[in-house]
């Protein structure tokens, strides 16, 4: 899984990804309109939006209603603050007391040169073994040329919570671009309480809907999640209603996208499931994908 901050990076050649068919004025439709030049401010139009679906509310979504979540991290008191403070002074104490006591009657011994050598000789054996290493691995490869590595599904996240619309879209062409070939992307961009029109630039869409969700800090909280393709490349919005922060998405894309955390929220668990079962599918043209 990559991470991936909005840039202003260009965009350029598409992918190979098949497209629905199109008739003329379907396809005059998506060609990108530029401005001054920039071909990276492309807009496109939306041809393809499954029906509406009462599911697709929290309200008729089916998720099971929960009690309002407890934070269950340990709420230092002042004492407790105290304490650690006394304790890191403490030992920061005793490692000066050592260190001055080895410096005292090392001057009588061979051990602080013996200390010295130790950690120099570790230094000089890792420059050997380096170059060693790599020439060995070289010649391996030359006998025994490394099998071809077959296609796997990359996850990209790109966060964004000040970034613009055109930075965003950017960045999604702009790793499209990187060249990761044979391997393939699927992009999810994680919108941190300040809403985008990135469903504007999308040539089809393959699902939309609302979740609810329990955030980092333990607060409820509303998902918006939009699935569909940018001309060839397969992208993922996932808005976030209220700001919980850059960290909460992080973690939130690796519960769904990675290995859940055994204490992960209900919700977090039930989307992930849904996720994988009816969205990915259909982003991965059917595709297998059991992790990225």
């Amino acid at each position: 899984m990559t991470v991936a901050a909005p840039s202003t990076t260009g965009i350029t050649t598409s992918g190979d990804a098949p497209q629905q068919p199109q008739t003329p004025d379907q396809d005059a439709s998506l060609r990108p309109e530029t401005s001054d030049g920039d071909a990276s401010s492309q807009r496109t139009v939306v041809v393809d939006e499954p029906p509406p679906n009462p599911k697709d509310t929290v309200e008729g979504c089916g998720y099971p209603p929960i009690e309002d979540p407890v934070d269950p991290a340990r709420i230092l008191t002042p004492i407790d603050l105290r304490n650690q403070r006394i304790i890191f002074l403490g030992i920061i104490v005793l490692i000066n007391i050592c260190m001055t006591i080895t410096a005292f009657f090392g001057k009588k011994s061979k051990l602080i040169f013996v200390t010295i050598l130790f950690i120099k000789s570790k230094d000089f054996l890792s420059a050997i073994l380096s170059p060693l290493g790599m020439m060995a691995t070289a010649i391996y490869q030359k006998i025994r040329p490394p099998k071809e590595v077959e296609q796997l599904w990359i996850l990209s996240l790109i966060p964004a919570y000040s970034e613009s619309e055109e930075q965003i879209v950017k960045t999604i062409y702009s790793l499209r671009d990187n060249g990761v070939e044979p391997h393939r992307q699927v992009m999810v961009v994680i919108l941190d309480g300040n809403p985008r029109d990135v469903k504007s630039h999308m040539t089809r869409v393959v699902s939309g809907f609302e979740r609810p969700y329990v955030s980092l800090k333990w607060k409820k909280g509303c998902l918006r999640i939009l699935a569909g393709f940018m001309m060839d490349v397969p992208v993922i919005v996932i808005e976030k209603v209220k700001n919980a922060g850059k960290k909460d998405s992080l973690i939130l894309c690796h519960d769904l996208f990675n290995y859940a955390r055994d204490n992960s929220p209900l919700y977090t668990k039930l989307l992930r499931k849904e996720i994988w079962e009816n969205v990915l599918p259909a982003l991965t043209e059917g595709e297998k994908v059991y992790r990225f």
